[in-house]
């Protein structure tokens, strides 16, 4: 059966404002990702300590999603006083970790977290308790 679905684009937007000796240095930084076929939004507790939550592969038989797919990734800290160690695990050993302070999100775009010539398996997050976490990742169709 083919997909129904077409492929749309993916419009998101960081906001800052501030007014520092009476200045304003407000600024809106847009930015779309077009061909996205499928937006998954969940939303769950990890517990204290490290816990792996999502598995990328080259197929989705055993994996989450298809690392090659991925084209948008936010993931937001929930918890008000936890902060949050992510780790993106990669196929030839390497990691890159981001740190999340209490209520505030990290936003990637399908170039910032590709090493070059290795391929995401995995997300890992660590933390000193119990922590709501929310990801959103945008794929292509």
């Amino acid at each position: 059966m083919a997909t129904t679905l077409d492929a749309t684009t993916l419009t998101y937007r960081v906001s800052e404002t501030i007014t520092l000796g009476g200045v304003n240095y407000d600024s809106i930084q847009e930015n779309t990702i077009t061909g996205i076929g499928n937006f998954v939004s969940n939303t769950f507790r990890v517990g204290a300590g490290s816990q792996a939550i999502i598995t990328f592969g080259s197929t989705q038989r055993d994996t989450d999603y298809v690392d090659a797919d991925v084209r948008y990734f936010r993931m937001t800290n929930l918890d008000d006083a936890t902060s949050l160690s992510v780790d993106f695990i990669y196929s030839k050993g390497a990691k890159e970790t981001v740190f999340i302070s209490p209520l505030a999100s990290f936003v990637a775009e399908r170039t910032t977290f590709v090493i070059s010539g290795d391929t995401l398996v995995g997300i890992e997050v660590t933390a000193s308790a119990d922590v709501d976490v929310q990801y959103v990742i945008g794929l292509a169709q």
